[in-house]
């Protein structure tokens, strides 16, 4: 069950990067096509993507790959240089881990500590993340482990239940 959650949300994490990709080249093929500037391309492929941020736990960020936050549910964080968390072996950065990544597939699926609040202590979140070459954009997403550990305890605790009262009965 745990393992069937965790990729389902690995699955998950690749549509929605595919279909921010999807967005961000929409855009890109107007400024290729002459009718927006690469300026308003870029603002307009932002604010769209910002949009499809629905909630904390969730949400879709961009960098610049020299690690500017361009895009985040964060205010305060757009503009500037982006933490450096590590992976979870604590081995590479998480740019590193993008890259790295990005470098074997066309997305990249990478479990990385990230605190949830500024004073909050380190978790561990699965992160993916594609590449817009041609604006030098990193799109990611990613869902935080310990949410995907609540719904596992939140199904398990069910099926349990359910096999006591299905024992019970026979």
């Amino acid at each position: 069950l745990d393992r069937a959650l965790i990729e389902g949300r690995r699955a998950q994490i690749t549509e929605m990067l595919n279909k921010a990709e999807h967005l961000a080249l929409h855009y890109q093929s107007l400024e290729a096509s002459g009718k927006l500037s690469r300026t308003d391309a870029q603002a307009a492929a932002k604010t769209a993507i910002a949009q499809l941020n629905a909630n904390a736990s969730s949400y879709y960020w961009i960098t610049s790959t020299d690690s500017i936050n361009l895009v985040h549910p964060n205010a305060a964080l757009i503009g500037t240089k982006t933490g450096g968390n590590r992976t979870l072996e604590g081995d590479l950065t998480d740019t590193q881990a993008y890259a790295k990544g990005l470098q074997e597939g066309h997305i990249a699926l990478v479990d990385v500590l990230i605190k949830r609040a500024q004073d909050a202590p380190l978790v561990p979140k699965l992160q993916g993340v594609v590449a817009i070459p041609q604006w030098q954009w990193w799109i990611g997403t990613g869902f935080f482990y310990d949410d995907i550990n609540a719904v596992f305890w939140r199904l398990a605790r069910t099926l349990i239940a359910t096999g006591i009262v299905i024992f019970a009965v026979v």
